[in-house]
């Protein structure tokens, strides 16, 4: 991963800059929320797809709302719908990862050392990814210097969204939960530690445990 030098505003997330809380609100039956002006009571259940809900109209009609992964079968084939929250880990698989995400056609497991990265598992297969961080300062010249990242604490600072605090002065780590996966990112808050002028580019790199067989 490559970024150009840059700084957020103040109290400002990654994720925030981003603005993909937009489609997935908290409340989506809020004013908000995707299906808003529509009700819970209002859905036709027999009618979902993976990436639909249909409702019913007053006047007899029907509305479906198009949504990317919006629902997910469970053990009995029935389509739920997908809750991105990140929860407590007890559902006995990978101990030593204390969070999870599992209302999904796939579980995530987050560790609270940024250095454990996460895994992703599907069915029988999984697969851990973002382990041991590192940061290169490149300088115009092709100079590099290396640190290790790693992260005194983990907080849970939006019901799908862990940040890994001061993994350096003024880097955060931010992971966010989406239907159809993990997006993550980069917070650099101040980039007044860069000691050099010729500071050009932050090069961020993890590994990828590739499963056997």
């Amino acid at each position: 991963m490559r970024v150009k030098l840059n700084s957020t505003n103040e109290g400002e997330s990654w994720i925030d800059k981003t603005g993909m809380y937009s489609l997935y609100h908290a409340n989506k039956w809020s004013e908000k929320g995707v299906y808003y002006p529509y009700n819970p009571e209002d859905e036709v259940f027999d009618s979902r797809t993976r990436d639909t809900k249909t409702f019913r109209n007053e006047d007899g009609t029907f509305t479906a709302i198009f949504l990317a992964g919006v629902h997910y079968k469970d053990e009995y084939g029935n389509w739920r719908d997908i809750d991105l929250s990140i929860e407590e880990n007890y559902t006995g698989y990978f101990p030593d990862y204390e969070l999870c995400n599992t209302k999904n056609s796939f579980q995530i497991y987050f560790s609270d050392r940024i250095e454990d990265g996460f895994i992703i598992k599907k069915d029988n297969n999984s697969i851990k990814l973002g382990l041991n961080p590192y940061i290169e300062v490149v300088e115009h010249n092709g100079n590099k210097n290396r640190q290790i990242l790693s992260s005194p604490s983990v907080n849970k600072i939006d019901r799908r969204v862990l940040q890994y605090n001061d993994i350096i002065p003024n880097l955060e780590f931010e992971m966010v939960m989406l239907p159809s996966g993990v997006e993550s990112g980069y917070i650099l808050s101040n980039a007044d530690w860069l000691q050099s002028n010729q500071d050009e580019t932050l090069v961020f790199s993890q590994e990828i445990e590739i499963p056997e067989g």
